[in-house]
C-alpha cells in the first residue's frame, strides 16, 4: 500500500524526463490525497492541457524509442557511478535514485 493510499499527508510525483533524456520538458504524473488534488486544480494545477504543446508529442515518442531510453539510462548509471564517489568525498548529503 502506497502513502498516500495508507492515508498519509504526502503528495508523490514520479517524473519521467530524466529517464527519456527530456529534462527541459518535464512530464510525469503525482499521486496525492483527493483534497490536495482538488486544491492544486482549483489553483490552476495540474490540466494536462495546461503543458507546452511540444511536451505530449515527445512524451509519446518518447516512450515509443525504447533504445533512446536504454542508452539514456545507462548514460545516466554510468554518471553517477563516477558523480557519488566525488561528493561521498566531500561529504556531501546525496539520494540514491
Amino acid at each position: 500500500m502506497s502513502p498516500v493510499q495508507a492515508g498519509d499527508n504526502v503528495m508523490v510525483f514520479r517524473a519521467f524526463a530524466k529517464a527519456h533524456g527530456l529534462a527541459a520538458l518535464s512530464f510525469g504524473y503525482a499521486s496525492a490525497p483527493r483534497t490536495w488534488a482538488e486544491h492544486r486544480r482549483k489553483q490552476g494545477l495540474g490540466f494536462p492541457r495546461d503543458q507546452n504543446g511540444l511536451v505530449p508529442i515527445a512524451d509519446v515518442a518518447s516512450l515509443r524509442d525504447t533504445a533512446h531510453m536504454v542508452r539514456v539510462n545507462t548514460a545516466v548509471a554510468t554518471r553517477r557511478v563516477k558523480g557519488h564517489p566525488v561528493l561521498d568525498s566531500l561529504k556531501l548529503r546525496r539520494t540514491e535514485s
